[in-house]
């Protein structure tokens, strides 16, 4: 299975040349400042929570944080204060970036939201669509003498299925994860970087009492500190600026592993470029139901690393709080093209176009059949995808 899926791979890649060369010589190029407000057609945001306090699983034995009392008021997981402002300012942005496009009111078919299944993301979605949506003017102001009517506009949250293959990316899948291994312990540059840091891991092994084998352990204390560095707690004594500079890099590396492969990119990226895909041509078809002019994926830093690795974005990725993926649908000159921007936090206000290895410019708009023929080399449905994980098929609402 997996080798069949990279022969495929490889030759969508042919395709892909071929196509990029046949796009280039009959139309011409489509450059990005051809693009405006006038020209947009639909957007698709994925981006990350706000600011939080530390997951359960990001601990270690020996920390002093262990318990939920130590994160109080909030609890374990959940946005700060700090967290809900960064949100609501992505909102902003996203309301100063596509005013024109979105108009001023709300309708319900101009928005759809989804979220995945944490109280952190759903949380997030609400405030990324009060930065959006607010404050209400017109007939969308509610409430007879409410002051709350003045400034905030409800707006219906999607949750995915509880096992959300599309923006949470961690349901099981027993192929996905033997291949995970292989990679950690077998790949040349995860076995390198093993045997180049036995000080460090047997150094936070002793202080930890976590056992500390490879980039992964490493990438979750890492985690860790950090997030607790960010909450004002006193890191213990061994937790040194230094070493968690030596640290960080095991945080991008472990982003990177999880998408290692054309299998691994297929897992954790594939249902949601299906989604998207389906979007984007049921929009220039007139058969998007709703008719949505914005779509807003409420998700994780993983999901993030995912869809940019997997759409062959040529870099490290080190997603901030509040960061997000924009992929924008314009109609210049009667033809469709796709702009990839990426914003790297939520407190943010320029967005950068995002350079990818399957088209030669960054500063060239990429045609939509480009774009989706790089979205074909790892787009799943949700019943393909049970199947390449072993698994017996439940179909959702998202299939």
């Amino acid at each position: 299975m997996i080798l069949g899926r990279i022969v495929i791979s490889a030759v969508q890649s042919i395709i892909l040349g071929c196509l990029i060369l046949s796009v280039t010589e009959c139309h011409g190029l489509v450059k990005s400042n051809d693009c405006s407000p006038q020209t947009l057609v639909l957007v698709q945001v994925v981006f990350r929570h706000g600011n939080r306090t530390r997951d359960t699983s990001e601990t270690y034995p020996k920390n002093p944080y262990n318990k939920e009392s130590d994160w109080m008021p909030e609890g374990f997981g959940q946005l700060t204060a700090v967290g809900r402002t960064t949100e609501y300012l992505l909102g902003q942005f996203l309301r100063s970036r596509y005013d024109e496009f979105l108009g001023r009111y709300y309708f319900y078919k101009d928005v759809t939201v989804f979220s995945s299944n944490k109280h952190r993301t759903r949380e997030s979605a609400q405030l990324v669509s009060a930065g959006l949506y607010s404050p209400p003017t017109g007939y969308n102001r509610w409430g007879e003498g409410s002051i709350l009517g003045n400034y905030w506009q409800p707006i219906p949250i999607e949750d995915m299925p509880k096992e959300d293959l599309w923006l949470e990316t961690h349901t099981s899948c027993p192929p996905y994860d033997k291949e995970y291994d292989s990679t950690l312990y077998n790949d040349r540059v995860f076995t390198n970087l093993n045997e180049n840091s036995t000080d460090l891991y047997a150094f936070l092994s002793k202080h930890t009492g976590e056992n500390v084998t490879s980039t992964r352990e490493v990438a979750k204390l890492y985690n860790t500190l950090k997030v607790e560095e960010e909450n004002n707690k006193l890191l213990p004594s061994w937790a040194t600026a230094q070493l968690l500079e030596r640290m960080e890099p095991f945080r991008l590396l472990g982003f990177t592993v999880r998408t290692q492969t054309d299998f691994m990119k297929t897992i954790k990226a594939g249902p949601l470029f299906h989604l998207m895909s389906v979007n984007l041509n049921n929009k220039t078809s007139h058969n998007l139901h709703p008719d949505n002019k914005i779509i807003l994926y409420s998700a994780h830093d993983t999901t993030i690393v995912h869809v940019l690795h997997s759409l062959g974005a040529t870099k490290l990725w080190d997603p901030q709080y509040g960061a997000c993926v924009m992929i924008e649908l314009h109609k210049v000159k009667g033809h469709f093209v796709v702009r990839v921007l990426y914003l790297e936090s939520g407190r943010d206000q320029v967005a950068i176009p995002v350079p990818l290895q399957d088209w030669p410019s960054s500063d060239t708009a990429i045609p939509l059949d480009v774009f989706n023929t790089i979205l074909n080399k790892y787009k799943i449905n949700e019943k393909d995808w049970y199947t390449a994980c072993g698994r017996e098929y439940c179909k959702s609402s998202h299939s």
